[in-house]
């Protein structure tokens, strides 16, 4: 059974909204140290990395390496998300990879400007 089937039928079997036998508060929990692990695996890939290209590359080698733990790409995937909601999950990844992924964006955008000002 999936984490996500197991709070719903908790969830049905307690006659509550809330999901408390499961726990919302442990599920959101396990995901945002799962969340941040990934984003630790990531940062230490690029940690002396000085140039964007080069720590693009390597945090997403990073990133498939650390969905690779067994039950963390569901977790973070699919059943994070189906019990959390993507409001909350989007939350959790503002707080992690997200970000890294974010900078390297704006790192790789501005050296593309710097070389199209070039020519």
């Amino acid at each position: 059974m999936t984490l996500a089937k197991g709070f719903v039928a908790e969830r049905h079997q307690d006659g509550q909204t809330g999901g408390e036998r499961l726990g919302i508060h442990t599920v959101r929990a396990v995901v945002e140290a799962e969340a941040g692990a990934v984003a630790a695996q990531m940062e230490l890939a690029t940690r002396t990395l000085r140039e964007p290209l080069a720590a693009l590359l390597a945090g997403s080698d990073a990133y498939l390496d650390a969905m690779t733990v067994p039950g963390r790409t569901r977790l973070l995937l699919v059943d994070g998300p189906a019990v959390l909601g993507s409001e909350a999950m989007q939350a959790i990844d503002e707080g992690s990879s997200a970000l890294a992924l974010r900078e390297a964006k704006a790192a790789m955008r501005f050296l593309l400007v710097k070389v199209v000002e070039a020519k």
